[in-house]
């Protein structure tokens, strides 16, 4: 889901908008009764939809796996990948990288110029995201509390004593293994819609500013 956004700006950036500006085939539109303004829309609108439907059935499946064997899908992962791949941010954030890649095509007119500023731009997204984007930081655990129990070797579960590699206190208490269920924290919603509120509003920027763009090359 993450590489999808690079992927969605280059795209928007390049094939969806510029191609047609460098190459002139927009010209065959706008001459059909077509707008300026009805050509874009129709070029942003499509993609738009497919990206919010097949985003929102990734998470939703996503979700569905994490409430069932949520301490596998953090194996190897930082608590703040959880963060990405579980929300309503997640279906916002592709819909502003869609936003930003039109605005670079149009700015830029030129396929892989504006291939190129979109990446950048896109890779700034995601480094602000998940790196200093206060929304993800929880004094350095972000989003996660973590339920565990004690396994016997009779099978009871046992509060747990939290001597993971003590093999004396193990034994004291006959443990043999472990549960561990990581559940958002408590703030996790609030900070999504907060999060998801900020994305749109800054994809309706960037699409305010891309028909700005356009109407300036059409003026």
């Amino acid at each position: 889901m993450a590489l999808a956004s690079f992927a969605l700006a280059l795209f928007a950036a390049g094939p969806l908008i510029a191609r047609e500006l460098e190459s002139g085939t927009h010209k065959l539109a706008w001459s059909q009764s077509i707008s300026p303004a009805r050509w874009l829309a129709a070029k942003l609108a499509v993609p738009a939809a497919v990206v919010v439907l097949t985003t929102a059935v990734l998470v939703g499946l996503y979700r569905l796996v994490w409430s069932a064997h949520s301490n596998l899908l953090l194996a190897g992962f930082p608590p703040r990948r959880l963060y990405f791949s579980v929300g309503l941010a997640t279906v916002a954030a592709p819909l502003l990288s869609l936003a930003v890649g039109a605005l670079c095509g149009l700015l830029l007119r030129r396929t892989v110029p504006a291939m190129v500023a979109a990446g950048v731009v896109q890779y700034a997204i995601t480094a602000v995201r998940s790196g200093t984007w206060p929304f993800q930081h929880t004094y350095g655990v972000p989003e996660l509390s973590v339920h565990s129990r004690a396994i016997t070797r009779s099978g009871a579960r046992i509060a747990d004593p939290e001597c993971y590699d003590n093999l004396r206190c193990l034994a004291n208490h006959d443990v043999v293994g472990f549960t561990r269920r990581y559940l958002p924290s408590d703030d996790f919603w609030p900070r999504q819609l907060t999060e998801t509120g900020i994305l749109l509003a800054l994809t309706a920027l960037a699409v305010a500013a891309a028909f700005w763009a356009l109407k300036r090359r059409t003026v």
